[in-house]
């Protein structure tokens, strides 16, 4: 099964700013500034994946 290739990805929240103490210590981030950004992968009009990054 060829899912890269076969499927979509739909955006649910567009990457933005926000400020997140927590992941950015663990990141190891000098700043409480991180990018966060939420997706779906579709194949055959199926959801599979549901990503926050």
């Amino acid at each position: 099964m060829s899912l890269s290739a076969d499927s979509q990805l739909q955006i649910l929240h567009a990457l933005t700013a926000a400020v997140d103490p927590t992941t950015a210590a663990r990141l190891r981030l000098s700043d409480d500034r991180v990018a966060k950004v939420t997706f779906l992968r579709v194949h055959d009009r199926e959801a599979f994946s549901h990503t926050s990054v």
